[in-house]
């Protein structure tokens, strides 16, 4: 498998203006928290790496 990575935006505004401190937790399939991240100034969270599937499979329309 490969590594592909999240970045998160928040932004208000139609998209102008960034949100700072915006608080996000992202879960795992058990409900488990796997990351706690926090918007900077700019509205980014730090990117965090997450396993992807191997791109072949992109390739295949059938594909489940």
């Amino acid at each position: 498998m490969a590594i592909g990575y999240l970045i998160i935006q928040a932004r208000t505004a139609h998209d102008a203006v960034p949100l700072k401190g915006v608080q996000i937790r992202i879960l795992n399939d058990e409900g488990r928290s796997v990351y706690e991240l926090t918007t900077d100034e700019s509205g980014e969270t730090q990117a965090i790496p997450l396993e992807t599937l191997n791109r072949d499979f992109s390739q295949n329309q059938y594909y489940t």
